[in-house]
């Protein structure tokens, strides 16, 4: 970077100040490149892991809010543990059909997967706000319900 045609103004320990003309200044300071503000970024959710961990620390370095690209990387590692935990909190269900047969077996594992979605969205959008930590907005959850999923298995029939 390079500012050319200015003025310059230095603070010393003391608190005075010295102003100095110049025609050329090298800036070493600053860490982003044109490239950086020239490139066109896309959505969060459309990008890759490395390329939104990019993002986020340019953001940081950049002071600009990062907050809903950090959610939104939070929940790139928290989504696809979603099948195991759904997994686990529908097998005691699909095990045990003699409640009411298999569609009604079905019926509430659909259900369960739906309020697992449904709440992970709300978490996601609590977390954009700031309600929530953006690690709980991620894995709550999961977390909700592993514990739910390991009661379930523990109490359902041997």
């Amino acid at each position: 970077w390079q500012a050319i045609d200015g003025t310059q103004r230095d603070f010393d320990e003391m608190g005075n100040t010295t102003f100095g003309q110049f025609d050329t200044l090298v800036i070493a300071d600053i860490e982003e490149s044109p490239d950086d503000f020239a490139r066109r970024m896309g959505k969060p959710e459309d990008m890759g892991i490395n390329e939104l961990k990019r993002y986020i620390e340019l953001m940081k370095r950049s002071g600009g809010p990062y907050l809903r690209e950090s959610v939104d990387l939070n929940m790139k590692y928290a989504y696809p543990v979603s099948s195991v935990i759904i997994l686990l909190v529908c097998i005691p269900f699909a095990a045990n059909p003699r409640r009411g047969g298999v569609a009604v077996a079905i019926a509430t594992g659909a259900s369960i997967a739906l309020a697992y979605f449904v709440l992970m969205r709300i978490s996601q959008s609590a977390g954009y706000n700031a309600k929530i930590p953006e690690y709980v907005a991620a894995w709550g959850i999961n977390g909700l319900f592993f514990v739910i999923g390991i009661i379930s298995m523990w109490r359902a029939p041997k």
